[in-house]
């Protein structure tokens, strides 16, 4: 089930987002040795003044301009989103919005994103926008027996080798 064509493709464009965010990553990381404030933060942890944010437990800010909204039910394609007082940009397809409550699509792959209109990595950011997004249907899990066959287990020792050297290559070492 996890070593499809179709999964390998996914993890690719995971890892090119990751490495496409390398900068952004390591200037939140400079801010955490510099500060000691977390990556992935809270979002009233950057906007304590903004009452509502000490309720949102589903989202969280990841350095000081990304703003992520994961989806953690299955079967959702929408999701509600609480953007505090700035002014930013939805970044799967560059529309600026306002802050607030809003709605937005949220397919497998595509979480809500958005990152501050005023951030210094805003370009960076919103390149992220321009890698193929493929749509993902899991399939139902096939019955799984306590008797794997040697392809399945050759599959996942392939898929795993390929993971590895996908991460090693995005870190360049």
């Amino acid at each position: 089930m996890y070593s499809s064509v179709e999964i390998l493709r996914l993890f690719k464009r995971l890892v090119d987002l990751h490495k496409a965010l390398s900068n952004y990553t390591s200037a939140a990381m400079d801010e955490y040795s510099a500060t000691g404030l977390p990556v992935q933060r809270p979002v009233f942890l950057m906007y304590p003044n903004d009452m509502y944010t000490y309720d949102i437990k589903d989202q969280y800010m990841f350095g000081s301009d990304i703003l992520v909204a994961p989806v953690i039910k299955p079967n959702v394609i929408k999701r509600d989103v609480f953007l505090p007082n700035d002014a930013w940009v939805y970044v799967w397809n560059k529309t600026e919005v306002k802050s607030g409550r809003i709605t937005v699509n949220a397919p497998i792959g595509l979480p809500p994103v958005f990152v501050r209109n005023s951030s210094s990595f805003r370009d960076d950011v919103l390149s992220l926008a321009s890698y193929k997004y493929i749509p993902f249907k899991p399939h139902p899990p096939k019955r799984v027996s306590h008797n794997s066959s040697m392809s399945d287990v050759t599959s996942s020792v392939l898929l795993v080798a390929f993971c590895i050297v996908i991460a090693l290559k995005s870190v360049r070492l």
